[in-house]
């Protein structure tokens, strides 16, 4: 990864997350300006080459700063408001729209407002607890690519544990460590034959297809 002069190292993060679009995001302030985790975005957005999509914004957009994970340090990409839009702008994915949406009348409104992103407790995400967050996220991702729909069910007959509770600990909704265990070493096994799946099409955009097909 290239490293810059201006390295620094990311404590105090604040994690946003989006269950309506099944998005999360971690964010930093630094010298009163927000400071944002590229890969959060570029996975929000479908941007799948972190450090070759970062290296298309200006210099004065990223930062290279020290991700403190789990007590460990890696060195991570991050991006200002003004990088945040640019990844935006570069994304094709359809949820991009909804993405950008939420950022642009939630979360950076806020920010300005009280320097921390807040919502109405209705609407804030209770399990996993917020300590836990960053790191789902983390773990999410790097999972993500190995494990599909059959391989939920299977990890559900196996720990005899009903398929939609192997769901709601997959997509961050309520936390076991047993089954995020048995998901992480289903998904090294698949990652080490070379398994991998391909990102599934939304709902949505899956039957517009058909209508443009159809039509």
């Amino acid at each position: 990864m290239e490293t810059l002069n201006n390295n620094q190292q990311t404590t105090g993060l604040q994690t946003f997350f989006n269950d309506g679009i099944n998005a999360g995001i971690r964010m930093k302030m630094i010298d009163g300006e927000s400071w944002f985790i590229a890969k959060d975005i570029c996975c929000a957005l479908g941007l799948q080459d972190v450090s070759m999509t970062v290296k298309r914004l200006d210099d004065d957009e990223k930062l290279i700063q020290t991700l403190f994970v789990s007590g460990q340090g890696r060195e991570t990409w991050t991006v200002n408001e003004s990088g945040l839009y640019g990844l935006i702008f570069l994304s094709r994915k359809p949820e991009a729209k909804a993405f950008r949406k939420w950022v642009t009348n939630e979360v950076l409104p806020s920010i300005r407002r009280t320097g921390a992103y807040s919502v109405c407790p209705t609407q804030r995400p209770t399990l996993p607890a917020p300590k836990f967050r960053p790191d789902f996220i983390e773990w999410k991702q790097a999972v993500c690519r190995y494990l599909n729909r059959n391989d939920l069910k299977t990890v559900a007959t196996n720990m005899k544990v009903t398929y939609s509770h192997v769901c709601k600990v997959y997509s961050g909704n309520t936390m076991s460590r047993r089954i995020a265990d048995r998901l992480t070493k289903l998904a090294i096994s698949h990652k080490n034959k070379g398994i991998i799946y391909p990102e599934p099409v939304p709902v949505y955009r899956q039957l517009l297809i058909e209508w443009e097909e159809q039509g």
